[in-house]
């Protein structure tokens, strides 16, 4: 089934959630793959104990996981490092640059969670961090192409022949896409990174609600964000790798911005894109909306086809 969505114990637990019953409700939906994260500072803390039980649940399910791996995760505030490695780099910098302590743990970080799992049998594809080449977080920073080498290099050292993804925030309008990424290491650059066998992700949202002074503002995808992401479909395709949606639009971005009717317009503009696997954004909010008797949300997921 290529139509999955991903899951944060963490989403889950700020939507109010009980995040163990929430999984096993989206384990119960036909969903497949799931994509899950190795946060680093919980496991720093606490252990790969939530970790393990989220896969050994999905493999009891019969579910494929992607997993992720590195010092970023899914979810605000996108960077999970250990306080005790968290640097002193200046708003918008190039994080692994910036400390090579840092870059060290992070690259052992990702070695250690490989050679835990490697052997699951749910997992299927690691993903080598999340939106490395985009900025993020509270202080803007990013991942930069030398330390992103490094880490997919210790992934096929540790896990030869697995598939490996790197993803990006999508084509959205020119003033967002010069906000995520002012670098300029677009989905090119991520593309030329891309080992073999491997997927290039793109996360594909249509609004963005945002609150300024007084009201709220609603900015919206221009009309070539579907056309954009089948350009790097056939780009990916060309180069003998895959494309994937990783995070398609599934749940509100601030005010004003999506409705549950929406996904359905986004899941459709990528299947035309030609797009075989998406990965569903905003499972915690489906299963938080039904908690509060509206079950809008999780019916419009249930409707979308499973297949293209």
């Amino acid at each position: 089934m290529p139509l999955g969505a991903s899951f944060s114990p963490l989403r889950a637990a700020a939507a109010g959630l009980e995040w163990r019953k929430a999984f096993a409700d989206l384990l119960a939906m036909d969903l497949d793959p799931l994509r899950l994260s190795a946060y680093w500072e919980s496991i720093d803390r606490d252990g790969y104990g939530d970790l393990d039980w989220q896969l050994d649940e999905a493999a009891r399910a019969g579910r494929s996981v992607v997993l992720t791996a590195g010092m970023k995760g899914m979810g605000w505030p996108e960077f999970y490092i250990p306080a005790r490695l968290v640097p002193s780099a200046p708003s918008g910098g190039e994080i692994g640059a910036a400390s090579p302590a840092l870059a060290d743990a992070a690259v052992e970080f990702v070695v250690a969670t490989v050679e835990r799992y490697q052997n699951h049998p749910a997992l299927t594809v690691w993903q080598v961090e999340n939106e490395p080449l985009n900025r993020s977080g509270p202080s803007r920073w990013w991942i930069g192409p030398q330390l992103l080498e490094r880490e997919l290099a210790a992934v096929r050292q540790a896990d030869p022949g697995r598939t490996v993804m790197l993803n990006a925030f999508a084509h959205f309008n020119w003033l967002i896409d010069r906000r995520s990424n002012p670098s300029g290491q677009g989905i090119g650059s991520l593309l030329d990174l891309l080992p073999s066998p491997g997927v290039l992700g793109l996360d594909v949202y249509i609004r963005i609600g945002e609150r300024l002074l007084w009201w709220d503002w609603v900015w919206r995808a221009d009309g070539s964000w579907a056309s954009d992401a089948g350009r790097w479909l056939a780009e990916a395709e060309s180069r003998g790798r895959e494309a994937w949606t990783a995070e398609a639009q599934a749940e509100p971005w601030g005010p004003g911005s999506v409705q549950p009717a929406d996904i359905r317009t986004v899941v459709e503009g990528l299947r035309g894109a030609g797009y075989r696997t998406i990965l569903l954004w905003g499972a915690e909010h489906w299963l938080a909306q039904a908690a509060k008797d509206d079950r809008s949300w999780l019916d419009e997921v249930a409707a979308l086809p499973r297949t293209p």
